[in-house]
This record gives C-alpha cells, sequence and structure tokens, in this order.
C-alpha cells in the first residue's frame, strides 16, 4: 500500500503462500519485507537468466495469477512453506494464510459440526429470517421411512407458517408502525420464529467459512475422522478446493481416527466398563443449571489489581474482600459505557453449565465457541419444545398437528438411535431438545448473557441467557451487578425492524455513486517499484 513508511499492508494481489513465505523471514532475515519481496524476483531473473527490470516490468502488467513470473514465486513460497512448516514442524508460519470457504446444500447437521472451531469465523443461513419451505432433504437421510416423516413435517412446517404469518397480522396492531414493511417483516419474523421448531436436522442450508490455515488442517482432518459420511465427504472436497489455494499445507492432511469419538474404545465397550449404567429413557427438566465454579469474584479482582500496575496484589485482594468489594468494582468497571467489552483481564475462572435446550436454541448457543462445548448424540429421547404461540386456542388445530408429527419423528428417532444408527441424528427436527455442557470464563460469560438476552433475540435462547445469569447471580451477587443483562419478556421485534426500514429508506435516499480511483500508470509503478 505504500514504498515509504514502516508501516504498510499487503494488497488484494499477494497471494498468500508468498505472505506467509515474507512474514515467516522476520525471524530469519534483517532485511525489510519489501527488500525481501523484491529478493524474490531477483532469484528469479537470476535463476532464468533473464533482465531484472525486465521482469519486473512484465511482472507489474500482469498482476494476475496468470503471470509466470507470479507462478514461479509461488512456487519458491510453496517450497519454502512445505520445508519449514511441514518437515520442520513452524507451525506458526501456516497462521500467516487465510482459507475462505463457501459449503452450500449441507444438513444443517453438518453445519454444526462445521461450525465446531474455536478459531473460525462463520456465516451461516438464518432459520429466523430465511423461508426454507423450497430447501430439500439431505440425501444422506436416505432411510425410506425416516424421508417420508420429514417430508410430512415440511408440509406442516409450510401449513403452520401461513397459518401464523395471518395469525400475527390479526394480533400486531399495523397502526404502531411507520411502515407497512416493518410491520410486514415483523410478523413474518415472529412467524419464522415459531415455525423453525417444525425444520428437519437434515434439512439443507448454506454457510461460510474463514480460518487460518493451520486451524483448517486440525479441522479438516476432524472432519475426515467422522463418524458420519456428509462429513468425511465434506473434509474430502474442502481438503480437494483448499489445495487450490494453499498447496504446500493442506495436501498432508489425513483422517485421525483418536478423534472420531463415536468409534472410540470407550464409547463401544461403555457397558463393560461400568455394567450398571443406562441409556437415556426420558425427558430432563428444561433449562440451565450452574454445576460448577472457581471463586470468580475474586478471581477477576485479583485480575483486576495484578493488570492495574506494581501492588502488593495479595495485601490489596485481603482489604478489598467483603464489604468493599462492591465499591472496588464500582471504581474498576463502573464507568464502563453501552458497547465497551470487558476488560482482557477479565477472562479468568470458570463456569460450568448444564443447559436442555431445543436444537433451534442450540444452534444460536453453540456460536459462542470461546468457551467449551460438549454437545451429547442428538437424540428424541430429550422430549421436544412446543413454541409458547400454541397456548391461543385459536391454534388448537396447528397445535395438534404439531405435536402429531413431533411425536411420530421421536418414535422413528428412539428406534434407530438403540439401534445404534450413526445418522441417527438426522431424523429430528430442530423443535427436539439437546443437552450440552458449557466451560466458559467470565468475560465470555458475560459477552453471551448481554448478546443472548436482547430484546430482540430469539425467547428460546433469551431465556437461557436470562437463567444463566439468574444461576450466576445466586451465587456471585456483587459481580453480577456489572452485567447487563435484558430481563423483559418476550418483544414483538418492532423496535428492531422500524430501524431496520429507517436504515434502508435512509440509503434510498443518501443513494450516492461509488467514487472511483485515478488510474495508476504502469510507468509510475515502475518507477515506484525501482
Amino acid at each position: 500500500t505504500n514504498t515509504d513508511k514502516n508501516v504498510y499492508c499487503a494488497t488484494d494481489n499477494m497471494p498468500m503462500e508468498l505472505w506467509a513465505l515474507l512474514l515467516g523471514g522476520y525471524s530469519r532475515s534483517a532485511e525489510s519485507m519489501r527488500d525481501r519481496f523484491l529478493q524474490v524476483f531477483k532469484d528469479i531473473s537470476e535463476e532464468n537468466e533473464t533482465s531484472y527490470d525486465e521482469l519486473i516490468v512484465n511482472l507489474v502488467k500482469d498482476i494476475g495469477y496468470s503471470s509466470d513470473t507470479l507462478k514461479q514465486a509461488l512456487e519458491r513460497a510453496s517450497k519454502f512453506m512445505s520445508k519449514w512448516a511441514i518437515l520442520f514442524g513452524h507451525n506458526s508460519l501456516k497462521d500467516s494464510c487465510f482459507n475462505m470457504i463457501a459449503i452450500e446444500q449441507v444438513s444443517i447437521k453438518a453445519s454444526k459440526v462445521l461450525e465446531d472451531s474455536k478459531q473460525g469465523a462463520f456465516q451461516e443461513k438464518s432459520t429466523r429470517y430465511m423461508d426454507f419451505s423450497g430447501d430439500s432433504i439431505s440425501e444422506y437421510a436416505n432411510d425410506p421411512g425416516g424421508r417420508t416423516l420429514l417430508e410430512e413435517a415440511m408440509k406442516v412446517y409450510d401449513e403452520v407458517k401461513i397459518g401464523l404469518v395471518e395469525y400475527y397480522k390479526t394480533k400486531i396492531n399495523r397502526d404502531d408502525f411507520k411502515t407497512e414493511n416493518a410491520w410486514i417483516r415483523t410478523c413474518n419474523a415472529k412467524t419464522f420464529d415459531d415455525a423453525r421448531y417444525l425444520l428437519p436436522t437434515s434439512i439443507k442450508t448454506s454457510l461460510g467459512v474463514t480460518m487460518t490455515t493451520r486451524e483448517t488442517e486440525r479441522w479438516v482432518s476432524k472432519l475426515l475422522s467422522h463418524s458420519m459420511k456428509e462429513i468425511r465427504d465434506l473434509g474430502e472436497a474442502i481438503k480437494e478446493e483448499c489445495v487450490k489455494i494453499t498447496p504446500s499445507l493442506i495436501k498432508h492432511v489425513l483422517s485421525n481416527n483418536f478423534l472420531n469419538r463415536n468409534a472410540s474404545k470407550f464409547v463401544d465397550n461403555l457397558s463393560e466398563f461400568d455394567s450398571t449404567i443406562n441409556k437415556i429413557s426420558g425427558q430432563d427438566e428444561l433449562g440451565v443449571a450452574l454445576l460448577g465454579t472457581s471463586d470468580i469474584e475474586n478471581e477477576v479482582a485479583h485480575a483486576l489489581i495484578i493488570s492495574s500496575g506494581l501492588w502488593d496484589e495479595d495485601h490489596l485482594l485481603s482489604t478489598i474482600k467483603g464489604n468493599t468489594l462492591d465499591e472496588f468494582y464500582k471504581l474498576i468497571l463502573g464507568d464502563r459505557r453501552d458497547h465497551d467489552d470487558f476488560p482482557q483481564e477479565t477472562a479468568v475462572g470458570m463456569l460450568h453449565f448444564n443447559i436442555l435446550c431445543d436444537i433451534g436454541a442450540f444452534r444460536d448457543i453453540q456460536r459462542h465457541r470461546v468457551g467449551t462445548q460438549i454437545v451429547e448424540k442428538w437424540n428424541a429421547f430429550r422430549g421436544y419444545a412446543i413454541p409458547n404461540v400454541f397456548e391461543d386456542e385459536s391454534l388448537s388445530e396447528l397445535k395438534t398437528k404439531y405435536i402429531s408429527i413431533l411425536d411420530k419423528v421421536s418414535e422413528f428417532n428412539k428406534t434407530i438411535t438403540n439401534s445404534g444408527n450413526s445418522d441417527s441424528e438426522y431424523y429430528l427436527l430442530l423443535g427436539h431438545n439437546v443437552r450440552f455442557t458449557y466451560y466458559c470464563d467470565f468475560r465470555q460469560f458475560a459477552y453471551l448473557v448481554e448478546l443472548r438476552s436482547g430484546e430482540s433475540g430469539h425467547y428460546s435462547y433469551r431465556k437461557i441467557a436470562q437463567d444463566m445469569f439468574k444461576e450466576f447471580e445466586n451465587r456471585f451477587p456483587t459481580l453480577s451487578k456489572y452485567i447487563r443483562v435484558n430481563m423483559s419478556g418476550y418483544s414483538d421485534r418492532s423496535k428492531a425492524e422500524e430501524k431496520i426500514e429507517e436504515k434502508i429508506q435512509k440509503n434510498l435516499a443518501e443513494k450516492t455513486p461509488l467514487v472511483k480511483p485515478d488510474n495508476v500508470s504502469i510507468e509510475k509503478m515502475k518507477n515506484e517499484i525501482k
């Protein structure tokens, strides 16, 4: 981005493996990155016995990946990365490359396995804003009887969707909205919030992934080792495409049977390990339980003291314990603004929650991957949730259809789960419950609670966030005062939709043409490079 300052960025024209090569040079060369970049092409000109100036001019004229010179530079980078990252184990070089992957037409079940990475960034098709009526069930859910039930569930999904949007139009007052569009979007949003409980876990969705190459290696190895064929096939497909971008780093990735917990010796022989153990047969109580904690309030205080300067933290901590602890937190955290994160120092301690909720809500909570989530195999034995809207007597017919299809799918799933079918998780609906345990530090806990308790959130995960806060508040009343939880009831999303509509109208009113930068001449670029 510049040639005369000590801070500069690589542009989109910089291939990632070449960038990683240049970045790795910082640990083994006193030269600047610019000099090392040019040295790559000087070496190429010497090897080819061609003019360096001519080579650079040709490169500038054809900066795309089709350039023979750039291809040679990439080959040099690839060899370097293979040597240092693969043979000598300098894996930090892989953190300088990124993989940007689009994965489409995969099951919702598969998407949750794909998104199980703390370092990956994911965006997935939303069940709250998108109509899944036209989407098909994954071909991997190939049991004839199971597919028939899932197709029936999609028909009920359509019926419920049509019935509820009309229901909400009678319940939500049009006159309370400034525009027709905001009113319609609010009715649609509330409809999707309820109808999504009927979506099969095998319905197809799409997602995008961004992650470093080092994490991609671990991630793909885990996918290749999974017990479900769809996941293994996706692992192979992802590997095949990533090799085209970072060939020297991804091509060595293999499956690892140790990572396949479903095929582990412990799982296969669990009954031999403990002959008294029984498989689950009934639903536990929905909700949240705080099972274990460390001394969060004092650990957070201790961390804040250490980061504040050269203090005798043990003496100061003993001083602030008790009645003055609240005053200490007020001094340190009291001026936190609306959009301020909790300080990095508060990412200490450990909270352990046990959560049972519907799969739809789990999909949203699962996105908080900074903590550690241990998820039970999805099954129908945990029961299912019924949307609150069906308490209205005018919707009794839809409620009957809802319960009927959930019951049918439940019985089918229980049968194939007990038979040991590795694909049993395809034959569930998002309304079925899932049990998981969640470990996190205080900072991540506060972030989750504040984000997921927001009034425009889905009521199922809002309740989880609110219940998590209540559990925390009972144990740590002093520190809980500084968490901005929203304990209000479920809103009609009217405020959120009104804001969206205002932004849309403002954008249309202020529409301006894009400003294009002046064309930079080849001669000017050539002189700058020289």
